[in-house]
């Protein structure tokens, strides 16, 4: 693990072995260790589809890049973008199920794609993949799962067999039998001990095992789990394994219980399926492969346009199509008349279906479309039974006319259908009791006859940023258990009876425009969870809160609440509370101590508020207290009872008088930040037992401090600013023994002295904040994990040399004497350069980000003066929004788009949201623009960022609109409004063509460099 080479490693056996369950366990135990990290399970299920490469791409991005869901055109398009996020990173990937040449073809070849350091992990049963791998990775190990032991097996068989590793004395020896034909495969040991569950009569655990005896192969003890289902569960199984696998298990059971179904807990308890956390639905691979098998007749799943296949297949219950690699994608409509038993539908990658639906889906209960073509649905499409229908992104302007006969509908899922304008009228699908319109941005009103579903249990409009909706449209919902209205900013107002809906457990109404909750809201007895982050105008809360009794989280960041009702106390369940962001809350009512079984309380940037909770000690549950920023003056001694507290937040609270010492000796903590702006108050403790810490934020006396700070052996992360009293040149400070240090910033580094200290050789990012006269940086090629340098206010800075070997990201900010940079040209790695050359009496400053790939044609020549670069953008405006044309050119000239930003800031905005559209295929992009300003009053400021031609679909003659929204994202994680201070001068767009052999991106950088100083402060 301590290698900076990149290195594989396959777990490879027999299936049933174990190989998933050890890649899990490595995973969980090292995935600390990298910067960016994601597990993919059961990759076999990619082969199933057109082009297997092409769905894992997406779903490594996907989890990379934590989004909901990403699509790329092509394999190439997907290469690219995983080599941007991947070299800049040390990785942890683990690839379960390797089972196709072709992965391990592509791990071979792109493995260069991966960072120093990083680590790659397959599990496969076959071991000759690892081979393949070998050709172009010099590091690949292999790891062979082993069969149990005699006495593991027999532990885990009477596990699931008895729920205890003891067997009873009559059944020992048929124990032993059993164990001895399962031949140490966890996965046979496992489902034949869950088939004898229950059962303790010798005489069947005798006739069981004579079956084993005849069918010794694993797949063949499988076949007899399943043939001991009853046919209510053999149908189940059939459907899950073919169809619900990855889906979430509420999804199948409105599926199932519509076909007279009963739910799968014999399936669980037979071990056949699994639930993980998040309600989704899995299986073993073997068992999923056998579900497969025993569906052949019923179940088919193809991946050519349909029609000549069809002809013999009248019994299919469940059709999978996916015209991923057809080249036709229309499908003809009459295919389904010949499928006259179809239930199950899932449509991938069609463009559209020609035709009407005459005689078709008599039997149909779900239909699985994202992406949807359609623009409502046809009037023709009649499913009487359809129960139903997920159909996300789609290009839906409305659902239906009028009110379709949908009767049994129970559920529309229509996620992020960005130009549905109206909700469905319901009169005529009463049974409907999920509604999805998450992100439906065009969404103007939901249809007054949604309070006719009497049995709706889910609704969610969260970021349906235009929708009304009023006290009367909602109604009362008796049945309504979770209700999403986040990001609802037209909300202004919740329901006045909220309180009948006794049933609901969440509330999100977060980032709405509500002023107050109504009263009734006291009498929702069940709510668990109640979400009000970010509504501004909302100033109090309802006396008689503390009748609220089953809630269990609690959060008002950013809210205008002055205080807390004297009832607050009285939640006594309550878990965690969040009032970060509160800047009028002055006190916290004295009950608040009540609240036992509280484990996180954040209060950071409550600005006027002055104490903490009294009785600090009884809350001993608290594992996180949060009061960065406020007005607190003291920290109670008693909090060092506190045992099981892990964090510990107290920065910035500049009226605090005294830390005690039981904070450092608190036994569970790990991370503390103290920086405050006067170290006198913070002194430095007589006894310290505490060597747990991992991150430490502190500003202080650092000749006085440094022997504490170096006993703290496990620290991953220190943010240190030195004190008044500054340190001569000739006194020793070093912070090389911090050997597992990952994260240094150090500020006001002048009062280190004339020079910095020794560094640890392991850190990752280096920061360097505030110094008035060292002219030359220190060498720092033997930190060879470096990869971000940011340097910050170092005044008298001439010239950076000598910089490390694997450095992929230098931001420079205020350093206005600096003249030279060193050779960049030998660093692979590096990808991003930041320059804030800031409070130059100069109109403007140059700030280039993150233009990866793209040097040549965007950097402008070596003697080019600013106004120039002006010049050089093709289109321009002076408002929030410009359209660019796209000449004509060949489709590989098309290498991107340059963004350029000319604004004058009083304060720090870091950062705002533009949005790129095509406006002639409707597709779009968003990207955040970093901006950067000192704080020291207006300045006018340049920043240029670029959008590789891979992010958007671009074809010759698009027309393209880019929107600046009049939002920024602040440090807290507010979403805020543009400030007074922050105004947009000039917004241009540039088209980025292939004109000349691009230069690898470390020259380019290079190039960069030798602008003269004349240019660096203009």
């Amino acid at each position: 693990m301590e290698s900076d080479d990149v290195c594989a490693i396959g777990i490879c056996g027999m299936g049933g072995i174990g190989k998933t369950t050890t890649a899990k366990a490595f995973y969980n135990k090292y995935h600390p260790n990298f910067d960016i990290c994601c597990f993919i399970e059961n990759v076999k299920q990619y082969s199933l589809g057109g082009s297997p490469l092409l769905p894992l791409i997406e779903q490594l991005l996907t989890v990379l890049l934590k989004l909901k869901d990403y699509k790329v055109t092509d394999v190439d398009s997907g290469i690219r973008q995983l080599k941007r996020i991947l070299r800049f990173k040390r990785t942890l990937i683990v690839l379960d199920d390797l089972d196709q040449s072709s992965y391990s073809e592509f791990l071979a070849k792109h493995c260069n794609l991966f960072s120093a350091g990083s680590r790659i992990v397959f599990t496969s049963r076959n071991v000759h993949l690892r081979n393949q791998l070998k050709t172009d990775l010099k590091h690949v190990g292999l790891y062979m799962v082993n069969e149990l032991e005699q006495d593991d097996s027999l532990k885990l068989f009477n596990y699931h067999a008895f729920g205890e590793v003891t067997p009873p004395a009559s059944l020992r020896e048929l124990s032993v039998g059993f164990v001895t034909y399962a031949r140490g495969v966890p996965l046979a040991l496992k489902v034949l001990g869950s088939s004898l569950r229950g059962r303790t009569k010798e005489v069947f655990w005798k006739a069981k095992l004579e079956e084993v005896k005849k069918n010794p192969e694993i797949m063949e003890f499988l076949q007899l789990s399943y043939k001991e289902l009853d046919e209510n569960a053999k149908s189940i199984f059939r459907d899950i394994a073919f169809f619900f696998v990855g889906k979430f298990k509420y999804e199948a059971d409105i599926v199932l219980k519509s076909c007279d179904y009963s739910p799968e807990q014999e399936l669980l308890e037979r071990c056949l399926l699994t639930i993980d956390r998040y309600g989704v639905l899995g299986m073993h691979d073997l068992i999923q492969d056998m579900g497969r098998e025993v569906s052949k007749g019923k179940h088919l799943f193809l991946q050519e346009n349909a029609g000549e296949y069809l002809q013999n297949w009248k019994d299919i219950e469940g059709l999978v199509l996916d015209l991923t690699q057809s080249t036709e994608k229309q499908i003809n409509s009459q295919i389904f008349e010949k499928l006259p038993k179809l239930r199950l539908l899932e449509i991938r990658n069609v463009d559209g279906i020609k035709g009407h639906f005459k005689n078709s889906f008599q039997e149909l209960r779900c239909i699985y479309w994202n992406y949807c073509t359609w623009t409502r649905l046809p009037s023709s499409f009649r499913p009487q039974k359809l129960v139903s229908m997920i159909m996300q992104h789609s290009n839906f302007k409305m659902l239906w006319d009028d009110a379709m006969p949908f009767r049994s509908l129970k559920m529309i899922n229509v996620r992020y259908s960005v130009k549905l304008k109206t909700t469905p009228n319901f009169e005529n699908s009463k049974s409907i009791e999920r509604l999805f319109f998450r992100g439906c941005e065009s969404l103007l009103k939901v249809h007054p006859s949604i309070r006719e579903l009497t049995g709706l249990y889910v609704l969610d409009l969260t970021e349906c940023i235009n929708v009304k909706v009023s006290s009367e449209t909602l109604g009362q919902s008796s049945a309504l258990g979770f209700l999403y209205l986040g990001y609802c900013s037209n909300l202004r107002q919740l329901p006045k009876k909220l309180g009948g809906m006794k049933l609901l457990k969440k509330l999100d109404a977060s980032y709405t425009a509500i002023e107050e909750l109504p009263d009734s809201i006291t009498q929702l007895k069940k709510l668990l969870y109640l979400k009000l982050d970010g509504c501004k105008k909302l100033r109090k809360l309802p006396e008689q809160i503390g009748n609220m009794e089953g809630l269990r989280t609690f959060h008002a960041s950013g809210t205008a609440i002055e205080q807390l009702p004297d009832s607050f106390g009285d939640l006594i369940n309550l878990e965690k509370l969040d009032l970060s962001g509160c800047k009028n809350l002055r006190y916290l009512p004295n009950s608040l101590w009540k609240l036992k079984l509280l484990q996180v309380l954040n209060l950071n940037l409550c600005s006027k508020l002055k104490r903490l909770p009294d009785k600090l000690e009884k809350m001993q549950f608290l594992e996180k207290l949060a009061a960065t920023g406020t007005a607190i003056e003291e920290v109670p001694d008693s909090i060092g009872q506190l045992s099981r507290l892990k964090i510990l937040y107290l920065s910035l609270c500049n009226k605090l008088k005294n830390l005690p010492d039981s904070v450092w000796n608190l036994p569970s903590l790990t991370v503390l930040y103290i920086f405050q702006q006067d170290i006198g108050r913070i002194n430095l403790p007589t006894t310290v037992n505490n060597t747990k810490l991992v991150y430490l934020s502190l500003k202080c006396d650092v000749r006085v401090w440094l022997p504490l700070i170096s006993s703290f052996s496990c620290l991953k992360s220190l943010v240190l600013s030195a004190g008044d009293e500054s340190l001569s040149s000739t006194e020793p400070f070093s912070l090389f023994m911090l050997h597992n240090l990952e994260v240094l910033q150090l500020y006001n580094c002048t009062n280190f002295g004339s020079s910095l200290p020794d560094l640890p050789l392991n850190i990752s990012l280096l920061r360097l904040s505030g110094h008035e006269r060292l002219v030359h940086l220190p060498d720092l090629s033997s930190l060879k994990r470096l990869n971000t340098l940011v340097i910050e206010s170092f005044i008298g800075l001439k010239s950076l040399s000598s910089l490390p070997p694997n450095l992929q990201s230098l931001k420079i900010y205020n350093c206005i004497s600096l003249q030279h940079l060193s050779d960049m040209s030998m660093l692979k790695e590096f990808s991003d350069l930041r320059f804030g050359i800031l409070n130059i009496p100069k109109p403007a400053v140059l700030s280039f980000l993150q233009v990866i790939g793209l040097w040549k044609q965007f950097l402008p020549s070596d003697k080019v003066e600013l106004p120039k670069i002006a010049e050089w953008i093709s289109y321009k405006s002076t408002g929030l929004s410009v359209c660019i044309d796209i000449p004509t050119m060949p489709a590989d000239n098309f290498l991107g788009l340059a963004l350029s930003v000319l604004f004058t800031s009083e304060s720090n905005p870091f950062s705002m949201k533009a949005v790129v559209t095509n406006q002639t295929n409707g597709t779009s992009k968003s990207c955040l623009i970093h901006l950067y300003n000192s704080n020291r009053g207006p300045e006018v400021c340049y920043v240029a960022k670029c959008i590789r031609g891979d992010e958007i679909s671009v074809r010759s003659g698009d027309r393209i609109q880019i929107v600046l929204h009049r939002q920024t994202y602040s440090l807290n994680g507010f979403k805020e409004v543009l400030r007074e201070g922050v105004k947009v001068k000039l917004l241009g767009g540039h088209v980025i063509q292939r004109t000349l052999s691009a230069p690898d991106f470390a020259s380019a950088l290079n190039n960069l460099t030798k602008l003269s100083p004349d240019f660096l402060r203009s």
